[in-house]
């Protein structure tokens, strides 16, 4: 959904990490940390309060302990990690627009992602998600949901049509499975 991000003035400057070491507290908006081999959160991340930001894709992450520090983040892109369970801190991420999962081994969305308010776009393809809670049919904002390679039978699919008419969803074609 964001590829290149813009504000008014220039595009936001993303940081790396040997970036952070020097960059000044209060005008890091944006930080690239993908393909690092990250197991855990780089020391001094949680400082970075005004962060709108977040890439973590193609880690080794396998918790985020931490997130809800991040209480302005529209965009997060924690892709092809190694979470087996949903982040819970994202619950609290009420800005979040964008939120990036595919390709970890989450198979349970919480009732809690219903606090995620302003999210547009969730993408799941490649998990083992088997259902979404009804409670996400609260969240007003829902463009799209991606759940692209995600095992899913027609009675499922047709459920997820009925609870999210407005919404794009983007399905395989159903399974001969038991969701």
């Amino acid at each position: 959904y964001i590829n290149t991000v813009f504000s008014q003035e220039q595009p936001i400057r993303y940081y790396t990490l040997s970036e952070l070491a020097t960059a000044t507290v209060d005008s890091v908006f944006a930080i690239d940390l993908k393909k690092m081999n990250l197991t855990e959160w780089p020391d001094g991340i949680l400082k970075f309060k005004n962060l709108m930001y977040l890439y973590l894709s193609k880690n080794k992450l396998t918790e985020a302990n931490g997130l809800e520090h991040f209480k302005q983040l529209h965009y997060l892109n924690l892709e092809k990690n190694k979470f087996e369970y949903f982040p819970f801190p994202i619950c609290q991420l009420t800005e979040l627009e964008t939120l990036i999962l595919n390709r970890n081994n989450i198979s349970v969305i919480p009732v809690c992602i219903e606090y995620c308010q302003n999210l547009k776009y969730l993408d799941l393809w490649g998990t083992t998600v088997s259902g979404l809670p009804i409670e996400m049919v609260h969240i007003k904002t829902l463009e799209k949901i991606d759940l692209s390679a995600v095992q899913i039978n027609k009675q499922g699919q047709e459920r997820l049509r009925e609870m999210f008419p407005k919404v794009k969803l983007v399905l395989d074609s159903p399974c001969n499975c038991a969701y």
